[in-house]
């Protein structure tokens, strides 16, 4: 059986159920979008996100740039698993929209990143969720 509903905006919403037709009334976790940035003042790992407790961050979006070389590691949690690996040219700016969204692989850890140049500015777009 399909069930809809409006929001207070006239828009029509598909209403979840489980498998015995019950209702879930949890949302989903991109229903509450979320942006990060941090301007990297130093070469040590720093942290860019940390999630509500209980929850793992998901990335969607990634915007770098830099005003100097750089290399840049982008982790898992403090020391934890790499996700990404960046060599930029000084003056740069790259922007990807990750059809594969990044999921981080443990609920609390953090998305950190280091660089070989204190002139490194990331953006995160995406959601929390348990």
């Amino acid at each position: 059986m399909s069930l809809a509903a409006r929001d207070a905006n006239g828009n029509s919403k598909h209403i979840k159920t489980d498998s015995q037709g019950r209702i879930i009334t949890v949302g989903r976790g991109a229903d509450g979008p979320m942006r990060k940035y941090v301007a990297l003042a130093g070469v040590g790992e720093t942290t860019i996100w940390d999630p509500t407790a209980g929850t793992k961050f998901v990335v969607t979006d990634i915007i770098v740039s830099c005003t100097a070389n750089a290399g840049i590691t982008m982790r898992d949690g403090t020391g934890g698993a790499i996700i990404m690996q960046m060599v930029m040219l000084a003056n740069t700016t790259v922007s990807m929209n990750l059809q594969t969204p990044i999921m981080s692989t443990t609920a609390d850890n953090n998305f950190t990143a280091q660089t070989s140049a204190a002139t490194v500015g990331i953006t995160l777009l995406g959601y929390e969720e348990p």
